[in-house]
């Protein structure tokens, strides 16, 4: 008899602690402030991943084969619509002057019936290469057409900002170190320099006056001037190149201190050369009219050491060189940065 109790006791004992632990996995047994904290970390990882990452909103006119591979965001006009058999939808949007074709694949499930010829979208994807033509795979497409995130005009409460800006170099000069200090133009019209430090080892050549480039960099101050530094060699995108046979010829005596920063084509006769321990070329620029201090910066590159040969040449020949230059002030006296030494 008292085997029989002991029996039944266990076995009400083991059924309890079954009961409990289904309970416990129902989630009907767990404490309230430990099960707030599981709900509060479901919320937090769901709200975390359904954020989007910030894209911003391009040109499509500055779209180009760097950004292959990359999400991009534009707005455009649709201007056709192609239906695929496959239920693939093609569209051609426009904007200004660029257009760029959009890919919506069938297994996105986009609604598209409401994509119509005429109407103004914004399109998110992947920028893709397909017969060697850009697209853009859609991952998302709205009639909410987002503002360009493009900063009109920077100001000292934008530093330390990150920001992307499309411009037009108006001006550069090459630093003897090896740094390329590009004089851009915003589209507010506004002037500010783009720094390119030697360790992204920059050429010159690789940015005519006149381009246009997108840039992606950081706003910071130097010497009390607000400047732009690329993220990196590949953050400076040359949209369209600059034709530098634009640049205008002035003569000596119509240069002023309101052409500081300007480039120039300038012609006379080399005299008075300085040369320097530093390396660098110091010089007057002749003409029957006036003259003007020019300097020639030291950089270890053939191609300079070619234009220190000519200026050295044409003091000795007496004959007329042809320079293309930057204007600058130096110890508030006007000088010439040389650029390039021109051959008639």
């Amino acid at each position: 008899m008292k085997g029989n109790s002991i029996f039944i006791i266990c076995l009400g004992i083991t059924l309890l602690i079954g009961i409990a632990g289904f309970l416990y996995n129902e989630g009907y047994l767990i404490p309230p402030n430990q099960k707030s904290k599981e709900n509060q970390l479901v919320m937090t990882k769901d709200q975390t991943s359904s954020t989007p990452d910030r894209i911003d909103i391009l040109k499509i006119a500055d779209i180009n084969e760097s950004m292959i591979g990359k999400k991009v965001s534009v707005n455009g006009k649709i201007s056709n619509r192609y239906d695929h058999k496959d239920g693939h939808v093609f569209l051609t949007l426009e904007e200004n002057n660029g257009s760029l074709k959009v890919v919506i694949f069938s297994d996105m499930e986009i609604s598209t019936e409401h994509l119509q010829e005429g109407e103004t979208v914004n399109v998110k994807g992947e920028l893709k290469e397909y017969n060697d033509e850009l697209e853009i795979n859609v991952e998302s497409i709205s009639d909410e057409v987002l503002e360009n995130t493009q900063i009109p005009e920077i100001t000292k409460s934008n530093i330390g900002d990150k920001i992307n800006v499309t411009a037009v170099i108006v001006s550069k000069y090459s630093h003897p170190e090896g740094h390329i200090f590009l004089n851009v133009q915003l589209e507010s019209g506004q002037e500010i320099t783009v720094p390119i430090f030697n360790n992204l080892n920059p050429l010159s050549d690789n940015f005519p006056v006149f381009s246009t480039i997108k840039v992606d960099g950081e706003v910071n101050e130097y010497n009390s001037k607000l400047q732009i530094v690329p993220n990196g060699i590949e953050s400076i995108h040359v949209i369209e190149k600059g034709d530098e046979a634009q640049i205008k010829e002035i003569d000596l005596k119509n240069i002023t201190e309101q052409d500081r920063g300007r480039m120039v084509i300038v012609s006379g006769f080399v005299k008075g050369i300085q040369p320097r321990d530093d390396g660098h070329l110091m010089f007057y620029l002749v003409d029957k009219n006036s003259k003007i201090k020019t300097v020639l910066f030291r950089a270890d590159t053939e191609e300079i050491k070619g234009r220190k040969e000519r200026i050295v040449h044409a003091e000795k020949a007496q004959f007329s060189v042809k320079l293309v230059g930057m204007v600058d002030i130096y110890e508030g006296e006007l000088e010439i940065v040389v650029d390039k030494v021109l051959v008639d």
